[in-house]
């Protein structure tokens, strides 16, 4: 169960003739890792520069880096045309989905976002070349073993191109869990496994992470999709039972994971707890995670920890980074790399004589956490496919209480999680319209409960979600725990 981290070679900067698409890159003589869209844009690239023939169009811009904010600014384009309303994120995900056969339905909006390409090429009419050409056995072989981790997450695209791939020969491995599919929005298929007709299948039961009274409550969730037993040895020791705690809301589940947090750390302030933390045996803020999974949730949980003085930090890209002023701001903070200042200082003095946007403001909130300029940056390009951090309300960049959704936290753990909104009606997501994958959502609950190494605690504001019947939980309403001891005071700032 013990993910290995996921490692991205870094792009080529601008003007390189790798960025540039120009033509091929040289074979490099290390371990090359990429990501698998990103590996097979690469090679695409060197397929569609051959020499003698013609270039292909360049992919939105020149430098592999603002793929997403561009394809972004085109879908919210397409959308103010035809008038409609949505997420321009959303939107991308249902054409991608279109485009490569997945189940993307169809639209007049789609033919209007490729009208807008101009005869460029995205992400997936990439893919699509490159499995055109391959299938069509004209492939550019310059790797002779291939590896591919959370195998899980891959689309039918993908195992296409990977399929193609081992036709020639080489060496195959693919490495994941079928039980952590939890990207079927996006095309992600759980059986992908079966698909691949893997020549030898070894399977992994041995636990590093959770204790076993944690894998004791997680296992049965995704057994009861096939009624297959999940058999895991934990190397951990045993631990607190898992909780289940039933609220009124929405807002009492937050009110509770605050003054909960507040007495695991041993009802002291930020300050106190990183001086004394590991040495009074208390948990310290950076120990906790608490997820979620709607908007509404993140708000809630934001204002009731900013409330009670706890440090939190929220996971997961926005559409903000598209605003003008934002997007201006950023181009600002390129030029001034050579400062010797952080970012934060930096955009408080862009920002001295005018009142910034919210979109500004956010970013000056995400700015605290890094020391340098290129780390920001850098930061925000890998966020365009994985995870942002903003400050909640407080201006402390370590030992903060991590606030993710379920799917954001994918891959991560944490001593101890908090896991919001177990529910009927969220856990599994009802939607008026659409029909519930519920093999996946018990995957996602799975995921989630997965991430806890040491303790682990469930909450309901209202009936507890289907899922968890049977479970070995020990059940209480979420009552406001223990006073703080007396003399002691949480928030530093009231």
């Amino acid at each position: 169960m013990k993910e290995p981290n996921e490692a991205l070679a870094p792009e080529a900067p601008p003007g390189t003739p790798e960025a540039n698409l120009s033509g091929p890159a040289k074979p490099e003589k290390s371990p090359l890792l990429r990501e698998v869209r990103s590996l097979a844009v690469r090679l695409a690239v060197c397929q569609l520069c051959l020499p003698g023939e013609d270039p292909a169009p360049l992919v939105l811009d020149d430098a592999l880096v603002t793929f997403d904010d561009r394809r972004m600014a085109l879908a919210l384009d397409a959308l103010a045309e035809l008038g409609r309303k949505g997420s321009p994120g959303a939107f991308l995900r249902a054409i991608s989905r279109h485009k490569t056969g997945a189940d993307g339905g169809d639209d007049p909006a789609f033919a209007l976002y490729q009208e807008k390409l101009e005869g460029k090429l995205d992400f997936d009419d990439l893919l699509l070349e490159t499995l055109r050409q391959w299938e069509g056995g004209r492939s550019d072989r310059r790797f002779t073993h291939l590896l591919v981790d959370e195998f899980q997450d891959i689309d039918r695209l993908q195992l296409r191109l990977l399929r193609a791939w081992r036709r020639e020969g080489g060496t195959f491995f693919a490495i994941g869990d079928p039980d952590q599919s939890i990207y079927g929005f996006r095309g992600a298929d759980a059986g992908c496994f079966s698909a691949l007709g893997a020549e030898r299948t070894v399977r992994l039961t041995e636990n590093y992470r959770s204790t076993p009274e944690i894998l004791a409550a997680a296992l049965p969730v995704t057994e009861a999709i096939d009624g297959a037993p999940r058999r895991m040895e934990t190397h951990s020791p045993h631990g607190a039972e898992v909780r289940l705690l039933t609220a009124e809301g929405d807002r009492a589940e937050a009110i509770f994971v605050a003054k909960e947090i507040a007495r695991m750390v041993g009802g002291i302030g930020m300050l106190e707890a990183q001086a004394l933390g590991a040495a009074r045996g208390a948990r310290s803020f950076g120990d906790i995670a608490v997820l979620y999974r709607t908007r509404r949730q993140a708000a809630l949980l934001g204002e009731c920890l900013a409330h009670d003085g706890i440090p939190c930090v929220v996971t997961g890209r926005e559409d903000f980074l598209l605003d003008g002023e934002v997007q201006a701001a950023l181009a600002w903070l390129e030029g001034q790399q050579e400062e010797g200042k952080s970012p934060a200082a930096l955009l408080e003095e862009w920002t001295a004589h005018h009142t910034p946007s919210g979109g500004v403001e956010r970013l000056r909130n995400m700015a605290v956490f890094f020391g340098d300029v290129p780390a920001f940056l850098r930061n925000l390009t890998i966020g365009q496919e994985g995870d942002l951090l903003r400050r909640a309300g407080l201006s402390y960049a370590a030992g903060a209480v991590t606030l993710s959704t379920l799917h954001g936290a994918k891959g991560l753990e944490w001593p101890v999680v908090f896991l919001c909104g177990v529910g009927e009606g969220r856990i599994p997501l009802e939607r008026k319209g659409l029909d519930t994958d519920e093999a996946e959502e018990r995957r996602l609950l799975y995921v989630g409960m997965t991430r806890a190494r040491e303790e682990l605690v469930l909450l309901s504001g209202g009936e507890p979600s289907r899922f968890l019947a049977g479970l070995p939980l020990r059940q209480d309403p979420a009552h406001a725990p223990v006073p703080r001891p007396l003399g002691v005071q949480l928030s530093l700032f009231k």
